[in-house]
């Protein structure tokens, strides 16, 4: 999923599902802001401490394997029933860390943080289960059991779902999973959007004490359904009907502001990096706009060791930032006791820090 489900969708489900209107846009910065949290900082306070983030997304697929590990199976693949009817495979094959739709952990995250009441928190394990249906039947490593087909996925690294590329990102793209079996392998990715959505809403709903939640969820569901539109087997098709699409969820959701990657952070913290390193991270940026620019930029470039220092503003105790990166903290520790034996099982050596 991209910033379509995470951001505009989360948006529409939070604010129909109950949530207030600063609270909705809250969770949908934090579900959208897990994607793209890939830059380390630390932060210079007030009072001489320094205060550090954890990522919670990498594409640099030179980052040591033992991290990725966390980043993914905490974020973004969360293992689920390998067992699972959905998971069955042409060659047989099964994996513990195989990701299936609506995965125990991944419930079990989300409900613990709308119990917190954590609206970053919300956001962030709202992201994890949504994942769990669009990236079903891959692990969050690299491993033989991601293989794809054709030139390409040879060239690319086994990890998720780089080998088939964005084909289960896409809201309204009609697919092939040749490793399925055969009655199987049509995947429709507005099938599986919109139970992730169904999901989250009731969840939401339940949270905030609504009535009818089935029957809001019919109506909701058909609004929704009309803004994605129609399922397509073109990629590219997909692609350029985004606009429609967003236009679409701006009237489910009038209140929701553009997303902005960079909005909390300003807020908490300002650079302390000379013009030189500020220059290279416009640079980056502007480059980040193609995809096949930005994807060979956020493959190769060397980022895992790179580490940007800010110095705190006056609200950064408090600031959306801050919380945000605290829940992260939060959400990896919950979901890593969940799945510890797992790793055990694999003889993952998972790093906590990032």
């Amino acid at each position: 999923m991209d910033i379509e489900f995470h951001y505009h969708i989360t948006c529409i489900l939070a604010r129909r599902g109950g949530f207030a209107r600063e609270d909705a846009a809250a969770i949908a910065q934090a579900c959208q802001y897990t994607d793209d949290n890939n830059d380390k900082y630390r932060v210079r306070l007030n009072d001489g401490r320094v205060y550090e983030n954890y990522i919670s997304q990498t594409l640099d697929i030179r980052y040591p394997k033992n991290r990725l590990v966390r980043i993914y199976t905490c974020f973004h693949f969360l293992p689920g029933d390998p067992d699972a009817e959905a998971a069955r495979r042409a060659d047989g094959a099964m994996h513990l860390f195989n990701t299936t739709a609506g995965a125990p952990a991944a419930r079990r995250a989300l409900q613990t943080a709308l119990d917190s009441g954590d609206v970053h928190r919300i956001g962030i394990a709202a992201h994890a289960l949504a994942d769990t249906w669009a990236h079903q039947n891959f692990v969050g490593f690299e491993h033989a059991f991601n293989d794809g087909r054709g030139l390409l996925a040879r060239l690319t690294p086994t990890i998720g779902h780089a080998d088939f590329q964005h084909r289960p990102d896409l809201p309204t793209l009609v697919w092939s999973d040749h490793r399925l079996l055969h009655d199987s392998r049509r995947i429709s990715n507005k099938d599986r959007f919109m139970l992730a959505a169904g999901a989250l809403f009731t969840a939401f709903a339940a949270h905030n004490g609504l009535d009818d939640v089935e029957g809001r969820w019919a109506a909701l569901a058909g609004d929704l359904g009309r803004a994605i539109g129609t399922p397509h087997p073109g990629a590219r098709r997909c692609v350029r009907g985004r606009r429609a699409r967003l236009a679409a969820y701006r009237t489910l959701c009038p209140d929701l502001p553009p997303y902005d990657d960079r909005r909390w952070l300003r807020q908490a913290a300002s650079p302390l990096a000379r013009w030189p390193r500020r220059l290279g991270d416009r640079l980056w940026r502007l480059a980040s706009r193609w995809p096949l620019v930005g994807g060979l930029l956020k493959a190769y470039w060397p980022t895992w060791g790179r580490v940007r220092t800010f110095r705190a503003t006056d609200a950064f105790e408090g600031s959306h930032w801050h919380r945000f990166q605290d829940a992260v903290k939060c959400h990896q520790a919950f979901v890593m006791e969940q799945l510890k034996p797992l790793y055990e099982q694999i003889g993952a050596a998972v790093r906590r820090r990032l």
